[in-house]
């Protein structure tokens, strides 16, 4: 936040003198009043929380972008921040300047966010928006054959093997071992 001016000092409820400021939320550019040293180390007022951006559907593609990419105990780490692939710094501190990105360059309820070059992270050259259809025509999965699918289903019969795991194995999602356990795809 950055400091508009200082408001001298007042006393806390226990009696202590506090020094306050009127700081500018960088998101909403309302003026708040905050503990001088505090208001610096905030990013924002909360007014994107009292707004509800973070219940909207670009802010869940925002925080599963960062998991993925950040966290290891995320189901998909392993395929992305595992394998290297990383959010810009720009994006990874401020929804609010991912959001600007997403909205200024095609995003649309009904599509997904992609990356242009796979082997690439998440950054705005690098990525677009697609239809779901058009986004699983670009992945370069690994097509099963009969014979991984059986072994898929024996693996799985061992006890030894997550559906995570084999997905992880066989270079494919957990649906698509779900469905080859379950029979709905490369039916024996």
């Amino acid at each position: 936040m950055k400091l508009i001016r200082k408001l001298g000092t007042r006393l806390s409820k226990t009696g202590r003198k506090q020094s306050w400021a009127v700081y500018e939320c960088p998101d909403c550019l309302q003026e708040v009043e905050k503990l001088l040293g505090n208001g610096e180390k905030q990013i924002s007022c909360g007014c994107e929380r009292k707004k509800g951006d973070s219940y909207t559907r670009l802010h869940v593609i925002w925080t599963d972008i960062k998991q993925r990419c950040t966290n290891p105990n995320a189901e998909n780490y392993p395929n992305y921040g595992g394998k290297g692939i990383t959010v810009c710094i720009e994006w990874s501190n401020s929804f609010k300047i991912f959001k600007y990105w997403a909205l200024n360059n095609g995003y649309a309820d009904n599509l997904q966010i992609d990356r242009k070059v796979d082997i690439c992270g998440y950054y705005p050259k690098n990525c677009q928006w697609l239809t779901p259809k058009e986004n699983v025509r670009k992945r370069k999965n690994t097509i099963l054959t009969m014979v991984m699918a059986d072994e898929i289903r024996y693996l799985y019969k061992t006890g030894k093997y997550t559906q995570k795991e084999l997905a992880i194995k066989f270079n494919v999602s957990t649906i698509t071992i779900n469905n080859v356990i379950s029979n709905k795809t490369w039916k024996n």
